[in-house]
């Protein structure tokens, strides 16, 4: 892709995997909510440096956050009152 210029691209693509751990997306959102706003040029230095479609990798991994702690919750919160009294 033009203008990503991540680790997995500079790496000749050997470390294209560290592109998909949610905790490097994060890291990435922060510097572009925080590092990003204060260069000369906003647009060039995202487009440059950040991945193409980084907002829409950080919603689903938002997403899938949601439901991987939500659903257990709402298992849980069901079963809470069921519980004690079988033991």
């Amino acid at each position: 892709m033009p203008g990503r210029r991540c680790v997995g691209n500079r790496s000749g693509g050997r470390f294209g995997w560290q592109d998909t751990n949610p905790v490097a997306e994060s890291v990435l959102l922060l510097q572009r909510a925080f590092w990003v706003g204060t260069t000369d040029d906003r647009r060039r230095t995202a487009l440059e440096h950040l991945p193409d479609e980084l907002l829409a990798r950080g919603l689903l991994a938002l997403a899938l956050a949601v439901v991987v702690l939500g659903a257990p919750q709402l298992v849980f919160s069901r079963l809470q009152d069921s519980v004690p009294d079988r033991l």
